[in-house]
Parts: structure tokens; sequence; C-alpha cells
């Protein structure tokens, strides 16, 4: 056994801290990982946006460095667009923020196991009534038939074609938007 001589200074004080305030978690769909789904973390109840990441190749997210109290989670599926994205209710998605799950990160962390499903979309396309011709640039909304809330948007490409994605299964009014700059008037179906 041999021994080292240390020489260097002496009397240094360290303070450690509990693990930092986190959420912990996986996306999946049907039990499969979902890579690249954003998990955003925000104040509960609508509140401010808090911090967000990407969930790695496994669907595993950490998202550290959160206050005490309650944060709600909003979710995104990965860029293809084939999930159903909203608030957290803690058994699956909903688009109003009022009912999202809240979590408590306590030193330690809470886990979170999220389960997305895939999503449905309407497209279609949008021409001129007197001559057929195609619309760029116009604003095409999905509306929850019953609620009326906002669930989804597209803008015309040069062909007038949109596609609405991440659409959760139900009855929806599509609404075609103009800006300013066009003369058209805005119509729902």
């Amino acid at each position: 056994v041999s021994s080292m001589n240390c020489a260097g200074p002496s009397g240094i004080d360290l303070t450690l801290s509990e693990t930092i305030s986190g959420i912990k978690g996986r996306v999946a769909s049907q039990g499969q990982p979902l890579a690249n789904a954003w998990v955003h973390a925000y104040e509960s109840g609508c509140g401010n946006w808090l911090r967000s990441i990407q969930s790695d190749s496994g669907g595993y997210f950490a998202i550290s460095d959160l206050p005490s109290g309650g944060v709600s989670l909003h979710v995104y599926g990965p860029p293809d667009n084939q999930y159903v994205y909203g608030w957290w209710t803690g058994l699956g998605v909903s688009h109003d923020c009022n009912e999202a799950a809240t979590y408590n990160p306590a030193p330690g962390n809470v886990f979170v196991e999220i389960d997305l499903e895939k999503s449905g979309s309407i497209t279609g396309r949008v021409t001129r009534e007197d001559n057929g011709q195609s619309i760029q640039g116009l604003w095409v909304y999905a509306h929850d038939w019953d609620t009326g809330n906002g669930m989804g948007s597209s803008e015309t490409d040069s062909k007038g074609e949109y596609h609405v994605p991440g659409l959760v299964p139900g009855k929806y009014r599509v609404c075609v938007s103009t800006d300013e700059n066009q003369y058209y008037l805005t119509e729902c179906y």
C-alpha cells in the first residue's frame, strides 16, 4: 500500500444541495418510445413557460431546475406530426391548459409517463369560386365542433393545398381566413 502526500489548501468547506428539482419522464405511443418529442414545462394553471427539452432516442426526457409549486407539461410528438399534441392531463392530451395535470417537482424528481395517441388530420384545397384557381397564403383553421376551440391550423401552399395535423378524433368546423392583403371572405364549413 502506498500513500501520497498532497500539499495544497486545506479547510475548504463544501456545501452540497439535494438533487435539483425537476421532472423526468418518457414519451411513448402504445409502448413504443418517441424520440425528438418536445416537452415544455409551464407554471400550472396556464402560466408562464419555464423550460423545454426534446426526448432522447429512448423517449426519455429530464427538465431540471424547476421552481417548487405546480408545473404543467405541454407535449408535441416528433416533427412528423403523426401524434396528438397538447397539455398532458395524466391520462391523455387536451388543448385546454386548465385540464393539464399539475406536478410538484420536489428535490429528487417526479417521473411522468406520457402516452401520445396517433392523430388525424384534415387536408384539402382552397380555390376561387369564380374560376377554380388555387389560392396561396390563406389560413385554414380546425375548430372543435362542440366547444369552438381552435385545434390546429395550416397555411395554403402554391397549389392552394393545406394539411392540419395533430387532431384528436372528433367533429370539426373548418374555417378559411385571409389576411388584410387578400380580398376573400372568411368562410366556415
